[in-house]
């Protein structure tokens, strides 16, 4: 390979960016649903009705009956878990009312995330109480703290990525929750969050979600390294260029 065409592929490595993990965030501010951000959120609605969304925040709704769910979730090409630990979900929210048939394990806040191994890691909102599960049908870690007077910022974080990790919760940045709770239930990758539980029904409020586990395909800003490879990319082709103008000119 010439020296000039070395230095237009490195100069073109250094410059071409790929999926990578980046942080996604849906913000109720900017007036757009969670299904018309990128990446976007998918809702799954079993028949509750759609969320009402006003004034920046949105209201998942679902009925006395317990069996439909309603919340939204993002999986597939949409993810990406190199990103490394701390694998964290965040949301700022508002518990409303609510109540669930079987257990205290479910509940109408739900916040959760799931590795492609299958391990997911869920914080579970009623009245003024949180949990994390860690087992299908069992509790772990909880604290009586205040969910339904005023927005809580929840953020959960899974510190790696085998059973039994630690899972930590912050309530408005305070660590209110601990546990080896990271347990394992199958299923693809996925980010979820609303009501999610046909074991329990009713209404939340949501102004902001964010994650940090998106694959976003971006072109960044160029480090000052790449762009004096560049330059030197511009300034190598610029002088092999003047010099083979000079040879034709004197041959």
């Amino acid at each position: 390979m010439s020296y000039r065409r070395l230095i237009a592929t490195a100069t073109l490595a250094a410059l071409t960016s790929s999926a990578q993990a980046l942080v996604s965030t849906w913000d109720g501010s900017s007036d757009l649903l969670p299904e018309q951000v990128d990446p976007s959120w998918t809702l799954i609605d079993e028949g509750a009705g759609s969320p009402s969304f006003a004034g920046g925040v949105l209201t998942i709704q679902t009925t006395s009956t317990h069996g439909a769910r309603q919340y939204y979730t993002m999986g597939g090409t949409d993810l990406d878990f190199t990103g490394g630990a701390p694998y964290w979900l965040e949301a700022e929210m508002k518990y409303i009312s609510g109540s669930q048939t079987s257990g205290w394990w479910r509940a109408p806040g739900h916040m959760s995330f799931r590795f492609e191994s299958g391990r997911i890691a869920v914080l579970e909102i009623r009245k003024d109480l949180i949990y994390i599960r860690n087992g299908d049908n069992s509790a772990g870690d909880s604290a009586v703290v205040d969910t339904d007077e005023a927005f809580h910022t929840y953020r959960m974080e899974a510190l790696g990525t085998a059973a039994g990790t630690t899972v930590n919760v912050y309530q408005d940045g305070l660590l209110v929750l601990s546990d080896n709770a990271l347990y394992a239930a199958g299923g693809g990758a996925s980010v979820s969050w609303g009501e999610a539980s046909t074991l329990a029904t009713g209404t939340t409020q949501w102004k902001r979600v964010s994650h940090n586990m998106a694959a976003v395909a971006v072109t960044p800003v160029p480090e000052p390294g790449t762009w004096a490879l560049w330059a030197a990319g511009l300034a190598a082709v610029g002088f092999s260029a003047r010099r083979n103008f000079r040879q034709q000119i004197r041959a």
